[in-house]
């Protein structure tokens, strides 16, 4: 049962996220303590991001190395959780808040390619990193107190849409696919939304409708 094929939305899918933020919550309180709390999460963080990417590298082979470099949103995303947690910078906490979205799709619709089955290397990475992002805001938020402030959406956004352009010179250049911006993923999600350059059109719109009702629930509850 551990290693049967991978089916969305199944008792295993929803298990491997439960374990993925368990786990991600578990190694934050784990680590948040001592002289520098921030210093020893962050470390943890930066010791995720890079074990995922070590994995990859292993599970696919060194031939497949410019593909599986950390440079695609969820990679970035942790990168960025890293920073912002070891250095308590407060600047990054929306663009981590908003490119969460990504993290939370990625959950949500994963691609079934060494993700089959609970307790494989792969899923734990995959769920665990991917789980960490949220951890992050929720430290990030409680210890620092930072905030979503209005019109932070956007910017966001336009960042995010830069470093897909810069994604779209890549790719040709390492033969790779970052950002999923050059073809479509097998994804449940992506395969609705038609060829190249279609799907990027659904992509653009899903993420600006996502970032702004993001903004606009987070300041609503923040009102009551």
């Amino acid at each position: 049962m551990l290693r049967e094929p991978f089916t969305l939305l199944s008792w295993q899918h929803f298990l491997s996220i439960a374990l993925g933020f368990i786990i991600s919550f578990l190694i934050y309180k784990i680590t948040f303590r001592g002289k520098n709390p921030f210093k020893s999460y962050g470390l943890a963080i930066f010791s995720l991001w890079m074990g995922w990417w070590i994995v990859r590298i292993m599970y696919f082979g060194m031939e497949a190395f410019w593909t599986m470099l950390p440079l695609h949103l969820c990679d970035i995303t942790l990168f960025i959780s890293f920073i912002a947690v070891y250095f308590k910078k407060k600047s990054l906490y929306p663009l981590i808040v908003f490119t969460a979205v990504g993290a939370a799709l990625a959950l949500l619709t994963p691609t079934s390619t060494g993700t089959s089955g609970i307790l494989t290397v792969m899923t734990f990475f995959f769920y665990v990193t991917h789980a960490t992002n949220f951890v992050a805001i929720y430290v990030l938020h409680n210890k620092l107190g930072v905030q979503i402030e209005k019109g932070q959406w956007l910017k966001s956004a336009i960042i995010v849409i830069i470093i897909g352009l810069v994604m779209l010179i890549i790719n040709p250049i390492l033969n790779s696919n970052y950002f999923y911006v050059t073809e479509p993923i097998d994804n449940p999600l992506v395969n609705k939304m038609g060829d190249w350059p279609i799907y990027l059109i659904y992509f653009i719109a899903l993420a600006l409708s996502l970032f702004f009702l993001l903004e606009k629930i987070i300041l609503l509850v923040r009102k009551k």
